[in-house]
């Protein structure tokens, strides 16, 4: 009787002691979160507050011990640099065409993906080749791709008589720039159709079905329904698009 009333007493204790050591949900989240957090820390936040902190700094890097505080000096002879602002009206004009075209062909596809046709799934699955492709085996295939000599989109527009000699797709400064235009809009497409067609999968049939019964035609129905519903998966791929190429861990908000 003593040893069954010890035992008794002792799994009360017991039981507090396991409860205390059990996380909560938050918890358990967090610690989840954690490698990703320390990883995001050391290779994306500090480098951005450290670049922001030598903005403000005269540094040298075949003298780093010769740091002295220029204060706004450096932003200064930027803005005074003819060559920073071509360069940011380059950045705006891929920025604003790479934007403007993915998003038309990624709402486009992933209209046509959301329909029921055979053997979508398989369409499906290879719209994520050119995202997961490594950048280094995209940027040395396209290089091949724009080979004056030898890329094979020469040799088709010459074969179908689109052109009449080969084109150096980058040597021209504007043929460069709509052939890096077209490379980044070939790898990051799959992301807005990825967004948009989960966004398209979360809209009520009974919506379009209702406009259908009013008379309403496809136009009408994907103006009043469908792209008011998107606009936030939009606002997330432009948002996207604008951190740049190499933020490849992007996540869809639809």
């Amino acid at each position: 009787m003593a040893a069954r009333a010890a035992t008794a007493r002792g799994s009360p204790r017991r039981a507090r002691r396991a409860a205390g050591l059990r996380l909560s949900d938050t918890k358990v989240g967090l610690l989840f979160m954690l490698p990703f957090i320390l990883t995001a820390g050391a290779f994306m936040i500090w480098p951005v507050v450290e670049a922001i902190r030598m903005a403000f700094l005269a540094y040298n890097p075949l003298r780093p011990d010769d740091v002295r505080f220029a204060g706004l000096r450096n932003f200064e002879a930027i803005f005074a640099d003819p060559l920073f602002w071509e360069s940011f009206s380059q950045a705006l004009i891929w920025t604003g065409w790479s934007i403007v075209l993915q998003t038309g062909f990624g709402v486009g596809l992933a209209l046509l993906l959301h329909t029921q046709l055979p053997a979508i799934a398989v369409f499906r699955g290879l719209l994520l080749f050119p995202y997961i492709v490594p950048t280094v085996v995209i940027a040395l295939n396209w290089r091949w791709i724009f080979n004056r000599e030898i890329g094979i989109i020469n040799h088709v527009l010459l074969q179908a008589g689109v052109i009449e000699e080969n084109i150096a797709w980058l040597s021209t400064p504007a043929m460069a720039m709509a052939s890096a235009i077209l490379l980044n809009v070939w790898t990051y497409t799959p992301f807005v159709i990825i967004c948009v067609l989960a966004r398209l999968q979360t809209i009520p049939t009974e919506l379009d079905d209702a406009a259908k019964v009013d008379g309403a035609r496809a136009l009408r129905r994907f103006l009043d329904i469908t792209l008011p519903l998107l606009k936030r998966c939009s606002s997330s791929s432009s948002c996207s698009e604008r951190s740049g190429p190499s933020t490849r861990s992007r996540r869809s908000t639809c």
